[in-house]
């Protein structure tokens, strides 16, 4: 094992360098790292001991590319104060005015919870975050790095930090080691004692732009107010905070105002904006947070669908192995002529509905106990469904394709295949088991994927839905050949899917040109289905 030199006295750069590389590499000893880190602490450390041991971290990082101008905002921590996670909800907002975020962080070192430990209460899969952390900066213009993702040696000394149980150097650290290496910042500072020599620190590295903060307490935010109006709790805790903020509701709290004047000062390009459109700043301010509110929605889906179709693409390469194209051709030949979607839909004259057939879903369990596809099917014809949706994914919605066989057989209705498509083999398995139409989710495919799966269908004979749920994704949709657009919880045109449950709901979107819906767990947990449907569409 290495000795570390005596951290009483400070440490000249090729000192400070050698020693946080042995200790990064896993050459030093658990009670050495935390009595090294301990003295320092005590100490003070120096501008150049902080600008040396980023150094031995960002060699020893895993990149990653960010777009040009993106910015990290990210406090040190360490502070004591357990307030909430400001800068995750920062990092939120300004990504919503449209300036690139790669937001460094970690789990809880010193506090009940970290970046990673509000954002995973939020919804994010940060197994998946870091497999698609490049193209989530690119699409959604932010990305959260965990750290122990991109610095694994961190992961080891993790448990030391956690036995100190105070702020150390590393919490100085994190944020000018950012993985995407962004040269703009704003960065909180626990304590103003060390400015000076965190000042020193970033000369020495050198950003393009960075500005260091610190509020009173200590506290690593500006603050405006005592500290308790900011105090945060768990995760889950921390998670509802993060809601409110990004939410914009309610009126400007104490805790709110300190967030919001922790964002002013780096949101230049949100006012600029503001001008431009000929807004008022508290404008501004409203649409910062709604647009926060959808972006941290996105940042979830968008994660949950990328771990749903990775599983989905191992699960048809075990699919591929066990049944050939040849035995699906063949299937195929004893099937019925697809039966029109989309005809169905245009041969309606008042509200067409989709009616799904859904056992379960990721966020609300189960769903109906008495599932029965051919009964359900039955009903949802016998109550003027136009088409059938029928949830064919087992590991996240407990589907299964033979409900889709089952509910074809006890009607006349055409049947869409409800699933994960990521290979254009999945459309001759849909056609096989009987489906009329396929579904095409836009978020999970790149353009030439699309094109191909839908090029599958359209050879099939089959209709394509294809699912979109904001205006780029539709872009994207209308570039394909089929124009079934299903629009996912949104107020727009076209097929709406996912959020209607009564005539209310449809009437309200006719009158933005919406005709056609996609209803199921509304009516999946009525007593009567048949009724239930039938009320639905009633005039």
């Amino acid at each position: 094992m290495t000795a570390l030199p005596d951290a009483a006295v400070p440490l000249d750069e090729a000192e400070a360098f050698t020693a946080f590389a042995a200790i990064l590499d896993g050459l030093v000893a658990d009670e050495e790292i935390a009595a090294f880190l301990s003295t320092m602490a005590d100490r003070g450390e120096t501008g150049t001991e902080i600008a040396a041991a980023a150094l031995a971290m960002r060699m020893r990082m895993k990149p990653v590319t960010a777009p040009p101008g993106a910015i990290d905002v990210c406090g040190t921590g360490g502070d004591g104060s357990h307030s909430l996670n400001v800068s995750t909800a920062v990092a939120i907002v300004v990504a919503a005015c449209g300036v690139p975020v790669a937001k460094h962080g970690n789990r809880a070192a010193s506090s009940k919870a970290g970046a990673a430990d509000t954002l995973e209460a939020l919804g994010l899969d940060l197994a998946v975050a870091f497999d698609r952390a490049e193209r989530s900066l690119a699409d959604l213009g932010i990305a959260f790095l965990f750290a122990q993702k991109y610095h694994p040696a961190l992961a080891r000394i993790a448990p030391v930090r956690r036995a100190i149980g105070r702020r150390t150097i590393f919490n100085l650290l994190g944020p000018i080691a950012n993985p995407a290496s962004v040269s703009r910042q704003l960065i909180g500072i626990a304590s103003p004692a060390h400015m000076a020599a965190y000042g020193e620190a970033l000369t020495f590295l050198a950003p393009e732009a960075a500005m260091l903060v610190a509020g009173d307490e200590p506290l690593d935010e500006l603050s405006i107010n005592p500290i308790e109006a900011l105090r945060g709790g768990d995760a889950r805790q921390r998670r509802r905070a993060a809601r409110a903020v990004d939410g914009g509701a309610g009126r400007l709290s104490r805790r709110r105002a300190a967030q919001r004047l922790r964002r002013a000062s780096g949101r230049r390009a949100g006012r600029k904006l503001g001008r431009r459109r000929g807004g008022s700043g508290r404008g501004d301010r409203q649409r910062a947070c709604q647009g926060a509110a959808r972006l941290l929605d996105r940042l979830s889906m968008t994660d949950m669908l990328a771990t749903i179709c990775a599983t989905k693409r191992d699960e048809v390469v075990a699919r591929k192995a066990a049944t050939g194209r040849a035995d699906l051709d063949a299937a195929i030949a004893r099937q019925t002529p697809p039966r029109g979607f989309r005809a169905a839909l245009d041969a309606k004259t008042g509200p067409a509905l989709i009616a799904e057939i859904k056992k379960a879903s990721p966020s609300k369990g189960l769903i109906r106990a008495d599932f029965d596809p051919a009964a359900h099917a039955r009903a949802y014809q016998a109550g003027g469904a136009a088409c059938l949706s029928v949830l064919t994914d087992a590991p996240y919605f407990q589907g299964h394709e033979d409900y889709l066989v089952a509910a074809r057989a006890a009607c006349a209705l055409p049947v869409l295949r409800k699933d994960f498509m990521v290979d254009p083999w999945q459309v001759a398995e849909a056609r096989a088991i009987g489906a009329d139409a396929i579904l095409i989710i836009v978020a999970a495919l790149d353009d030439g994927q699309m094109a191909e799966i839908e090029a599958a269908a359209i050879e099939q004979g089959m209709d394509a839905l294809v699912e979109v749920h904001d205006a780029d994704e539709l872009d994207r949709a209308l570039r394909l050949r089929s124009r079934l657009i299903g629009v996912n919880n949104r107020n727009l045109k076209f097929v709406a899917e996912s959020g209607p449950g009564s005539r209310a709901d449809l009437d309200a979107m006719a009158a933005h040109g919406v005709h056609c819906f996609l209803v199921g767990e509304a009516l999946m947990r009525q007593a009567d289905v048949e009724a239930a449907t039938r009320q639905l569409l009633a005039a």
